[in-house]
């Protein structure tokens, strides 16, 4: 998850993200730009306080440093990514401000599995599909 700051749902959202019902193992990387952003505490306090649902979810939190060549959210993600588990076979991105709803994980992974080589992406957006003849970058 990129963070960045904090408003009023953000520990609610993290403890939520941290005590999803999901039964394969989940590695929850908090990438924040700077030790001194609030979000860096919260989410601390949230790891600390946190239900996992699993004994193979973990979570931690990472800085991804100030970004200098491209977009810190970018930086972030990549960061993360760079950070996650050499086994992990998938990546879920998720802004600090979203919560997971029970199943979520599983409903994105699904195309991916059934389907490895037709599907690429899952995005959780179910309506939103690009035109048959439409590149990557849609």
């Amino acid at each position: 998850m990129c963070c960045k700051g904090v408003h009023a749902d953000s520990y609610k959202n993290y403890c939520r993200n941290l005590s999803m019902d999901y039964p394969g193992p989940v590695e929850f990387i908090f990438v924040i730009e700077s030790t001194n952003d609030p979000a860096w505490e919260c989410a601390e306090r949230a790891i600390k306080n946190a239900h996992f649902a699993s004994s193979n979810h973990t979570a931690r939190i990472t800085n991804a440093g100030v970004s200098y060549h491209n977009a810190q959210k970018i930086h972030n993600m990549l960061h993360g990514v760079a950070c996650s588990d050499p086994q992990s076979e998938y990546v879920l991105f998720a802004d600090d401000d979203v919560f997971f709803y029970s199943g979520l994980i599983e409903e994105l992974l699904t195309p991916l599995v059934d389907e490895p080589n037709k599907i690429l992406v899952s995005t959780g957006y179910e309506f939103c599909v690009p035109d048959k003849n439409a590149g990557l970058g849609t």
